[in-house]
């Protein structure tokens, strides 16, 4: 603790900030270079004294670290809404992404499950949930009374997700319908059609994006409106730019609203589970 008079001499954390990050690295363990390597001291604790090291295992070659504390775990259990977000750029590099499972609340969600996983595929997720059920029974004696889950489009993580914990309602995230709207939009080199609006093309997407405020029954014909407006608008487009927004157009058909009937193929996310127009 430095005194207050000395202050001045000292000077603001940005002077010294590097010693301090430098001496406490050499009492640290050093940092593991895979997942095989990771491991945590049994007593580790929070600020409020508990233990938060839920699950640190390896499951069929994978190691699965979560972190959540046995009061955050009675709030899971009973949460009867799950938002769920993962992210890829605060993994560490060691792990694939880190699972995030919050309680929806006002003013802002409570993250309670912070799960560390090595991929992304259906086994993987499987793995999670079957350990955190598990987990789920012997702290709190009971299985998860969750009736909503709302999560990103990561399609490994749908098809899992019933099989451990039930029927539940599965709606997935409008902000993550809108990001892979504009992806494809990105993808197919339609950004400088998109910024300057040409042929109408950025309100085309807009009434992409607003599909979901659409109520379920009224969806078939405000598609067929949209698809109608690019066709009145189709013949402006240079030939490049015009197969490119009719892949575009096919891309959304495909994923969110028809699939492929050709093939008798349902949409890879049906409307049912991205449709908020009963919650807007």
């Amino acid at each position: 603790i430095v005194p207050t008079e000395l202050y001045c001499q000292v000077g603001g954390l940005a002077r010294f900030g590097p010693l301090i990050y430098r001496e406490r690295a050499a009492h640290m363990p050093p940092n593991p270079e895979s997942a095989a390597e990771v491991d945590f001291p049994d007593e580790l604790q929070d600020f409020a004294k508990e233990p938060f090291v839920l699950i640190n295992e390896m499951v069929a070659n994978e190691r699965i670290v979560v972190l959540a504390t046995n009061s955050a775990m009675h709030q899971f259990v009973e949460a009867k809404t799950w938002i769920i977000d993962g992210t890829f750029n605060a993994a560490s590099g060691i792990f694939d992404q880190l699972l995030v499972f919050h309680k929806p609340g006002t003013p802002v969600n409570t993250p309670l499950v912070f799960a560390f996983l090595e991929g992304r595929s259906a086994a993987t997720y499987e793995k999670l949930m079957f350990l955190l059920h598990n987990k789920c029974l012997k702290i709190c004696q009971k299985k998860p009374q969750v009736q909503t889950v709302i999560s990103d489009f990561e399609g490994g993580f749908i098809k899992t997700f019933g099989s451990r914990i039930g029927q539940v309602h599965h709606h997935l995230c409008l902000f993550h319908y809108c990001q892979s709207v504009m992806r494809r939009v990105d993808k197919l080199q339609l950004t400088k059609y998109h910024r300057n609006n040409t042929h109408g093309f950025r309100t085309l997407c807009s009434m992409v994006r607003g599909l979901p405020f659409v109520p379920l029954d009224h969806l078939k014909p405000a598609w067929e409106a949209i698809v109608g407006h690019f066709e009145s608008t189709a013949e402006k487009y240079g030939p490049t730019e015009k197969e490119a927004a009719t892949k575009f157009l096919e891309y959304v058909n495909t994923t969110y609203i028809s699939g492929d009937p050709a093939c008798n193929r349902p949409p890879l996310y049906p409307p049912p589970q991205w449709n908020a127009s009963e919650v807007a």
